[in-house]
């Protein structure tokens, strides 16, 4: 497998975590995919800990309703930082309501950071 294909398989657990509605599965997988202290920060919030991070994807996901998060595509990676788009929209298909960006920091095959930005 390519290291870019390692950074997309990241970013798509990362999306994984969005869209898992089991809030117990989801800390599990914050507490997997982020480093200890690993931060996400978008124009809203920036949240430390795979707590914090699950927490409020928590009461994001309550503005969701039946909406998913799907990848749009891996733009660029090197030296630990990956550029990645996304979709949100109905599962399976249809116009997204809405795109972004994903900046990520990685550091030992973990998220230590993620910075998101709406397009």
């Amino acid at each position: 497998m390519s290291r870019n294909q390692d950074v997309l398989a990241l970013a798509e657990r990362y999306l994984t975590l969005w869209n898992d509605p089991d809030d117990a599965a989801r800390r599990t997988l914050a507490e997997e995919l982020f480093t200890d202290g690993g931060t996400y920060t978008d124009p809203n919030i920036e949240a430390r800990g795979a707590e914090a991070i699950a927490a409020y994807i928590a009461a994001e996901r309550l503005k969701f309703g039946d909406l998913v998060f799907t990848i749009g595509q891996l733009i660029s990676s090197h030296h630990g930082v990956a550029l990645f788009t996304w979709e949100l929209g109905p599962a399976g298909a249809g116009t997204p309501v809405a795109t972004g960006f994903d900046t990520v920091f990685i550091e030992k095959d973990r998220l230590a950071g993620v910075y998101g930005f709406f397009a």
